[in-house]
This record gives structure tokens, sequence and C-alpha cells, in this order.
């Protein structure tokens, strides 16, 4: 059995949850900027203040979890790269100890 980790996949991982991140937040600062009293019927705006008072707290989760993943991605591919790193070092010390590997 095989064990690769796609350093490549990681990273591009990292960027779009990097950009949902981006996206949510200009979803909660366009919200935001949209007034509910602007729709002049009072039971409209005041669905709308609560949907997207809703929609803020659900948003926000989001992108909580959204930091928390992209911050844990960024350490496993540091750990990743350290670790493929020291086995290739591990490896290059066995062949110069071993005179240069098999068939030499």
């Amino acid at each position: 059995m095989d064990f690769r980790v796609d350093i490549e996949g990681l990273d591009s991982l990292k960027n779009n949850l990097t950009r949902s991140s981006e996206n949510l937040e200009q979803a909660l600062n366009a919200m935001r900027d949209i007034s509910s009293e602007s729709l002049g019927y009072r039971t409209l705006d005041q669905a709308c203040a609560d949907f997207r008072e809703t929609w803020r707290t659900g948003l926000k989760k989001v992108e909580e979890c959204t930091g928390k993943l992209t911050e844990g991605l960024d350490s496993a591919r540091k750990d990743y790269v350290e670790l493929e790193k020291q086995i290739e070092e591990g490896f290059a010390g066995m062949e110069v100890e071993l005179g240069g590997g098999a068939g030499k």
C-alpha cells in the first residue's frame, strides 16, 4: 500500500477555502449594506431583518470553520513537506554509506 500526500492538492484546497472565506465576507458586507427598512412594508422589513441576522450568524460560523481548516491545512502541509525532506535526506545518507547504491 502506497501513501502519498499531494502537496499541490493541499495548496489548491487551501486556496479554495480562502476564496470561500472571502466570498462569505463579501456576502456579509452586502447583507449589512442592505437596509430592511428600504423595502417599505413593515412585515417584509422584519422578515428580511430576521433572515439577514440568521444568515449572518450562520455565515460567521462557516467563516470561522473555514479559517480553522485553512490553518490546519497550512500546518499539515508544512509537516508533510518537512517529513518528505527528512526522508530524502535519510535515503541520500544511506546511499552515501552504502557506497553509491545498488550495483556500484
